[in-house]
């Protein structure tokens, strides 16, 4: 709380302009996903480099946000999204879906578990709360 009075509450103001205040006291903010998805593609390929000592070549990579709620998506779309988490959640690390390991400073913080065969699934938590999942996906030429 005390951050967003800096510069004259320059980061409360940006947090504020386009947010939703709903009737049960929650609000809904604007999310600039293109800036997520950038932040999570440098973040991914940092912790696969990081794990294996070398980049993915031929791959394309996309980002699910667990915690974010679009309005404009799909029922099946939130679906999906829904069986994607609980299916990581639910897997056991099974050697054979073992990719790389990768120590984080504190884990209540920021943990990450790496999965991966033919394709690469990154599921990133922040403060037990937050998920993203990111998957690499091959593309064959």
């Amino acid at each position: 709380m005390p951050q967003l009075g800096y510069n004259e509450g320059a980061f409360r103001k940006k947090l504020i302009e386009g947010s939703i205040k709903h009737k049960d006291g929650t609000v809904s903010y604007k999310v600039d996903v293109r800036r997520f998805d950038d932040f999570f593609t440098a973040l991914s390929c940092g912790i696969i480099y990081k794990s294996c000592g070398s980049l993915p070549s031929n791959y394309s990579i996309n980002h699910i946000y667990h915690n974010l709620i679009d309005n404009y998506m799909s029922n099946e779309e939130k679906m999906l999204t829904e069986m994607i988490s609980s299916f990581y959640e639910d897997i056991e690390e099974a050697d054979i879906m073992k990719f790389g390991h990768l120590k984080t400073l504190n884990s209540s913080i920021y943990s990450v578990k790496i999965y991966g065969l033919s394709s690469i699934t990154i599921i990133h938590e922040f403060y037990g709360q937050f998920r993203v999942t990111s998957m690499l996906s091959r593309i064959f030429p």
